[in-house]
């Protein structure tokens, strides 16, 4: 799917319980896959406040026409180490808003890597050269 300039996900579309991953747009202020009144609707979760807030163009929309504070936003590392709840109840729609940070990547790979390692799998490519 290509990159939205007009979003194609709206607060009609949302339902109880439901969880929104946005993170095929590029973080530039015209593309926004996701309506403003979407984040106004939902828990929302972004890899980095004050990047998002900068960057990302529904985020930065939606502040900016008053459907979001800017202290809404909740950094994913804070829920993933428990302090910031990620939803607060069974019902709450949730929404992570990424505009890619590349620590994030590498953190990624590192726990891939390590875990190739403990269980004896791929090769280290110093070895083939």
């Amino acid at each position: 799917m290509e990159p939205h300039v007009d979003p194609i996900v709206h607060g009609a579309d949302l339902h109880p319980e439901l969880h929104v991953n946005a993170v095929g747009s590029p973080p530039r202020p015209r593309y926004r896959e996701l309506a403003t009144d979407v984040l106004a609707s939902a828990r929302l979760v972004v890899d980095s406040a004050p990047v998002a807030a900068e960057e990302s163009g529904v985020v930065t929309a939606a502040i900016a026409n008053g459907s979001i504070d800017e202290h809404a936003l909740v950094d994913l590392g804070e829920v993933l180490s428990g302090r910031a709840v990620g939803r607060s109840t069974d019902r709450e729609v949730t929404a992570f808003v990424s505009v890619g940070l590349g620590i994030q990547d590498l953190a990624a790979v590192s726990l891939i890597l390590d875990t190739a390692r403990q269980q004896g799998r791929g090769y280290d490519i110093t070895d083939r050269l």
